[in-house]
């Protein structure tokens, strides 16, 4: 075009160099002002190397982004942080959204959920801590286990057996729901056995499983 710019398979260039089909390079294609791409796609085709791509700025707001139906879905930022449904991630994985995973989730220094819910079918901490600000809910007959960690909990915990320490900054709730059978029971031992049960309709053994009126101990009282 008279104005400079290069249409190859498009007679209206919309920029320096308007392609409309396929590159194959066995270089680099760098973009000093961005690169776009149009309903096509990015591929390497050969065995050997890897697929970059990069962004060598180096100030803030030099991002990486990846979009669909013209919203940004994903950020890599100059640091390295992913926002997945954030484009200011504020970890190195930041997902504003739900998570489902079929494998492993570790966090070897913590997992932090923020106004959300967790649910799964199990939940192993093996050690570190989870801060949660919103609830964990697991599946029916489910349960926690907590080996040198913790959960600090400003919502809700729903579980079928509790294995270890939770602490909450307020009152400490322990919940169950449902009708005859649904109790609370307090085990200790390496081999857990109840030692404290509190049964749906209120009533409290200790050292019994089956109380028969309000507080039933069995064994000795010292005062």
């Amino acid at each position: 075009k008279n104005d400079g710019k290069v249409g190859i398979g498009s007679t209206i260039p919309r920029s320096e160099l308007d392609i409309n089909g396929g590159i194959i390079s066995f270089g680099t294609i760098t973009g000093s002002n961005g690169l776009v791409l149009t309903n096509g796609s990015i591929r390497k085709t050969t065995n050997a190397g890897s697929l970059i791509i990069e962004n060598t700025g180096t100030v803030t707001g030099d991002t990486i982004d990846f979009k669909t139906n013209s919203s940004n879905r994903m950020t890599i930022t100059k640091d390295g942080k992913v926002g997945i449904g954030s484009m200011q991630p504020i970890a190195e994985l930041n997902i504003i959204g739900d998570v489902i995973s079929s494998g492993t989730i570790t966090g070897s220094n913590g997992l932090n959920i923020t106004n959300g819910t967790v649910t799964i079918p199990n939940l192993n901490i093996n050690s570190g801590d989870i801060t949660n600000c919103g609830n964990i809910n697991l599946s029916s007959g489910k349960y926690i286990n907590l080996n040198n960690g913790n959960i600090s909990s400003g919502g809700i915990i729903t579980a079928a057996t509790l294995t270890g320490d939770v602490s909450k900054a307020t009152s400490l709730t322990l919940q169950t729901t449902g009708a005859s059978g649904n109790d609370i029971e307090l085990k200790t031992g390496n081999t857990p056995t109840t030692k404290v049960i509190i049964k749906n309709d209120g009533k409290v053994g200790i050292g019994s499983t089956i109380p028969r009126s309000e507080l039933d101990i069995n064994g000795g009282i010292i005062s």
